[in-house]
């Protein structure tokens, strides 16, 4: 089975790629925002969200027992974010990332990493730069090389993508 991750920050229009691939049905696998999942189940217990360190450490295993999970007969899977997202986020929010989670993000376990830029729709571009920034160097300390996909129309992004997997 072939994973590819892909990764950006705030509008960086994975939602509506994700959205795109699906419609295609050319049989991809869609693993979608396990941070969504976790703010969900936060959010029905009515408790709010935890404090970013575990809220980030939630993230991270849900985001790890999805990967696990993913049917055998499939052949390529979509997704919405890695494990190396989670370290990301610790460093950013200043936290001492678990071992456990620096553990998983050196298990070599995608097979290409797609980091989407912004598409700066009013966004503060030097946050998102420096968020962007410390994504690509938490993936490259993965082991990972991602490939950047610069902002742009939907269909010219899932092209440059869809080419980059076939290479």
């Amino acid at each position: 089975m072939k994973k590819y991750v892909l990764t950006g920050v705030a509008d960086s229009g994975i939602e509506a790629i994700f959205a795109k691939l699906y419609k295609s049905h050319k049989g991809y696998y869609l693993m979608h925002n396990a941070a969504q999942e976790v703010a969900k189940k936060a959010n029905k217990k009515n408790n709010g969200l935890p404090p970013p360190q575990e809220f980030w450490a939630l993230v991270a295993k849900e985001q790890y027992e999805w990967e696990r999970t993913i049917p055998k007969v499939v052949k390529e899977a979509f997704l919405y974010g890695g494990i190396p997202d989670c370290l990301a986020q610790f460093e950013n929010s200043n936290g001492i990332t678990p071992e456990w989670i620096r553990k998983a993000c050196a298990e070599k376990r995608y097979d290409k990493v797609f980091m989407l830029e912004p598409m700066c729709n009013g966004q503060d571009t030097e946050v998102g730069k420096a968020q962007l920034n410390k994504l690509y160097d938490a993936y490259n300390r993965s082991g990972y090389v991602p490939i950047k996909v610069p902002a742009g129309g939907v269909e010219e992004r899932i092209n440059l993508i869809l080419s980059e997997i076939r290479k």
